[in-house]
């Protein structure tokens, strides 16, 4: 090869790096967002299950006193539902809690029997509505950073609209969430 077909082969090749690279990252973005979403929807079904086991089984009353001293008070926008229900937020943060009041509360909220310990082990946050004892949300992310109230933020919780959080690669479930999947499964 002389010089000249070598410089247009690099040539070519970095043509062909430059339109592949930002392809590439852009499919990786949005599988790590998609396994965020699967997994918050995961842990989202096993906290309403162990909800409705702690109602069913008498046990609700002395499990709020419990969310509601360790569990913060989730700063959600103005709305209908915030002026009437009450939202606890417990947060983890980048580890499973061990021990402590917090760790009892998330061993009741989420089944460690139920998949890989290692899910947990990420920035998670799970949303309990206190007065009527259903889940109300699960954020979950492993590239945010510490999930939180405070606008401005990677992980701030407030802004729930699709593409920011696509953007941030951040998961969520809602509640109502639930019932737009199982319509469109029925169709």
């Amino acid at each position: 090869m002389t010089l000249v077909e070598l410089v247009v082969a690099l040539a070519v090749a970095g043509v062909l790096a430059a339109i592949a690279v930002p392809s590439l990252t852009a499919y990786v973005h949005h599988a790590q967002f998609q396994r965020n979403e699967a997994y918050a929807r995961t842990i989202f079904l096993d906290v309403e299950a162990n909800l409705t086991h702690l109602r069913a089984a008498g046990l609700w009353e002395d499990f709020k006193a419990e969310l509601c001293s360790v569990g913060e008070t989730a700063s959600l926008p103005e709305s209908a539902e915030s002026r009437t229900h009450e939202i606890r937020a417990v947060l983890l943060n980048g580890s499973t809690p061990d021990g402590g009041a917090k760790g009892r509360v998330v061993e009741k909220l989420v089944d460690r029997d139920t998949y890989d310990a290692g899910i947990l082990n990420a920035y998670i946050c799970i949303e309990v509505d206190v007065t009527s004892g259903h889940a109300r949300a699960v954020f979950y992310s492993t590239t945010t950073g510490a999930l939180g109230y405070e606008p401005g933020t990677d992980g701030y919780l407030g802004d729930r609209a699709y593409g920011s959080r696509l953007e941030r690669r951040l998961g969520c479930y809602l509640a109502g969430e639930m019932m737009r999947v199982s319509e469109t499964e029925r169709r």
